[in-house]
This record gives structure tokens, C-alpha cells and sequence, in this order.
């Protein structure tokens, strides 16, 4: 399979997708720290949205906000860059990347 359907399932399927790749994927390392930064970013959007959903203006804010981040993240990763999430990137290159190696 081609890299860009992968980039592609890691950020639109978020944690899952990025847990499915980490298990698929062995080879290729850019795959990799995208899935490893997908997880890390699924799980912080699960706790804001879990935390915050009890304010009905901010959760849907915050639904909207995810929304766009995530096609922002498939698009930078389809032409070939990444864009590194502050705090996420490296808490889940250290904490992700090497699962199921």
C-alpha cells in the first residue's frame, strides 16, 4: 500500500487508526511518527472533549476545532511534511512510536 492512504487512515480515524498502523506498519519510520503523533493527538482530543462536553457552546467548538485540525494534519502529511502538534509531538514520539516494533 501506498504512504498517503495510511497518512490518510492515522488522522482521520485518529486513535484507532493510528493504533492499526503502529501494528501494521514496521518498515516505513514516516508512517510511523505519524501514527505515534495520531494517537498521542487522539487521546488529548478524547480528554478535552470528555472534560469540556458538559458545556454544550465549547464541546461543539471543540468538535469543530478537532474537525479542521485533522483534514489540516492529512493534508500536510500527504504533501510530504508533518506538522508537529506542541507538547503532543514529543510526549508521543517517546511514549508511541516504538509500540508493537
Amino acid at each position: 500500500m501506498n504512504r498517503t492512504p495510511k497518512l490518510v487512515i492515522v488522522y482521520l480515524f485518529s486513535w484507532l487508526g493510528s493504533l492499526i498502523m503502529l501494528a501494521v506498519e514496521k518498515e516505513d519510520e514516516v508512517v510511523r511518527e505519524h501514527a505515534a503523533q495520531g494517537l498521542g493527538w487522539g487521546i488529548v482530543s478524547f480528554v478535552l472533549s470528555v472534560a469540556l462536553s458538559w458545556v454544550p457552546v465549547v464541546g461543539l467548538i471543540l468538535s469543530l476545532l478537532t474537525f479542521v485540525i485533522a483534514i489540516l494534519l492529512i493534508v500536510k502529511a500527504c504533501m510530504g511534511g508533518i506538522f508537529k502538534i506542541p507538547f503532543v509531538y514529543d510526549f508521543s514520539q517517546k511514549t508511541f512510536k516504538n509500540l508493537f516494533k
